[in-house]
């Protein structure tokens, strides 16, 4: 049974996603520290990102809560992000 409201000329849904970049600014503040990096690595942890992603963070300052960015866990950039 298909999904009545579903228009069966719209490929939208089974299309796979481009390489995509996410530039964030401010990366070392709060709401990307609490929100948007969980919320990432979340969508990369399920397989949901495409395989070109990448992400590209910015800050004022050098560190991440006192510690140095390579001790982060979001410093994945030799590695990659675990599938």
């Amino acid at each position: 049974m298909s999904n009545p409201l579903r228009d069966p000329r719209d490929r939208r849904i089974p299309r796979v996603a481009e390489p995509s970049v996410v530039i964030m600014f401010g990366v070392t503040g709060d709401l990307a520290r609490k929100k948007l990096l969980p919320a990432i690595y979340d969508l990369a942890n399920r397989g949901l990102l495409p395989p070109g992603f990448s992400l590209i963070g910015f800050s004022r300052s050098a560190t991440v809560c006192g510690s140095s960015p390579a001790s982060s866990p979001t410093t994945r950039r030799s590695t990659g992000w675990p599938r």
